[in-house]
């Protein structure tokens, strides 16, 4: 009986210990406090094709939520698998989104700071990204880039 009391006290503990951890600061209002500057969406790319938009950014993970538009009348793929920032540093960033015609698709991609650690906190960064935009049988409908400036 009194091993019983102590394991329920133990987990008791460690419940509320959990809790006010997890009230402690939550990522979110360190991001919305961060964020006061950057208003959202912002349209990196509007073309005949498609719209590209970043929605939101993550600064805990390094993620950037980003939609695309599809504006036109078929199925296609918009696939971005490198991007340059401030012309000399190439990231990852593995865009690659099926986007149904006349519909859009939200996803993340992400940024290490490792891969920006060479540019300072208060340095503007200007991501590039290359893309291909093909249909369902890989036929090639276009291909580009698109400039922006990172929201940091």
């Amino acid at each position: 009986m009194k091993n019983k009391r102590l394991i329920w006290l133990l987990c008791a503990i460690l419940c509320l210990g959990m809790l006010a951890f997890v009230g402690c600061g939550s990522s979110e209002e360190t991001a919305s406090e961060e964020d006061a500057g950057t208003q959202f969406p912002i349209t990196v790319e509007d073309n005949d094709y498609f719209t590209f938009e970043i929605t939101d950014r993550d600064d805990l993970w390094g993620e950037y939520t980003y939609r695309i538009t599809n504006k036109t009348d078929r199925d296609f793929t918009l696939d971005a698998e490198k991007a340059v920032v401030n012309g000399k540093t190439t990231v990852d960033v593995f865009i690659y989104q099926d986007v149904a015609a006349g519909t859009n698709a939200k996803e993340v991609f992400y940024l290490d700071e490792d891969d920006l650690s060479e540019f300072g906190e208060d340095e503007e960064l200007t991501m590039k990204i290359d893309y291909s935009l093909f249909d369902s049988d890989y036929n090639d409908i276009t291909s580009g880039s698109f400039e922006f400036v990172i929201p940091r």
